[in-house]
């Protein structure tokens, strides 16, 4: 099930709104909703951009090395199609 939402939508009266206004807000003390503030404040200020950074490297080097793999089978599919 997919949803889909105005990210420019903004209104303090529904929780959508609000939820809309905290992915934008640009400090954790501008949202409306106190966990997600406590986890953008620890991300952001408080020592998770070291783990963000380990996280984002381990994705990187997970797609790149999909991309590697994809690529040596497309060569291969490549090769031999060209030896018929």
């Amino acid at each position: 099930m997919d949803i889909y939402v105005n990210g420019a939508y903004r209104n303090n009266k529904t929780e959508i709104g609000m939820l809309m206004q905290d992915f934008n807000a640009k400090s954790s003390d501008e949202m409306n909703f106190e966990v997600l503030a406590e986890c953008v404040n620890y991300l952001k200020n408080e020592g998770g951009q070291g783990k963000m950074s380990r996280i984002f490297e381990e994705i990187s080097a997970e797609a790149a090395s999909d991309a590697t793999a994809k690529a040596a089978v497309k060569a291969k599919d490549e090769k031999n199609n060209n030896a018929d």
